[in-house]
């Protein structure tokens, strides 16, 4: 549940199939424009990393590799809840201020 209430986000494991595995795991990089509060990526990437996926007959783990948004606003604690999931990159960065 994301901090102002619950919310949904949908992923496709056909998609996750269509990746390319790295030894027993598919990496996934996590794109979003926004990184405020974290809880819609951090959401997400519990759900992927809790898949399995099966490509041409063999099982998977799914792990998101690394979160890369285009914008960040420092002064909130989005960074602080994604770094222990996964680096976190970004090309801008704000302040509220």
């Amino acid at each position: 549940m994301k901090e102002y209430g619950p919310d949904h986000v949908y992923f496709r494991n056909s998609d996750l199939a269509a990746s390319k595995p790295t030894g027993d795991t598919v990496e996934i990089t996590f794109f979003d424009d926004i990184l405020a509060t974290g809880g819609t990526a951090k959401g997400l990437a519990e759900g992927l990393n809790a898949q399995k996926v099966i490509i041409g007959g063999k099982e998977y783990t799914v792990k998101v590799k690394d979160f890369v948004f285009l914008v960040e606003i420092d002064d909130l604690p989005g960074r602080a809840k994604l770094e222990g999931i996964a680096p976190v990159k970004s090309l801008i960065h704000v302040t509220e201020g």
